[in-house]
């Protein structure tokens, strides 16, 4: 099989406080968050947006699609997301 490589759960509300060792590459799929004060995820977090949804809940948009992650977002461009 080659390159044998481990593999990492991350939990999805704690990406930023990973005790992730090392760099990680993570499909960011699906729905994302409760808590988005824990957004965005570690530096050693690679993510790849496929298939994204950020909660419906007011305090989440209002975190998640602040202006000043803008820059974090169009460093992984393009992303596909769910829904608008």
């Amino acid at each position: 099989m080659g390159n044998d490589k481990s593999i990492v759960y991350p939990d999805r509300e704690d990406l930023d406080n990973s005790t992730i060792q090392e760099k990680v590459k993570l499909l960011c799929n699906g729905w994302f968050m409760h808590n988005a004060d824990h957004w965005p995820p570690s530096k050693k977090i690679a993510p790849y947006f496929i298939s994204f949804h950020i909660a419906k809940y007011p305090s989440v948009r209002r975190k998640m699609l602040d202006d000043k992650l803008v820059s974090y977002y169009n460093k992984f461009a393009p992303i596909g997301h769910r829904d608008y």
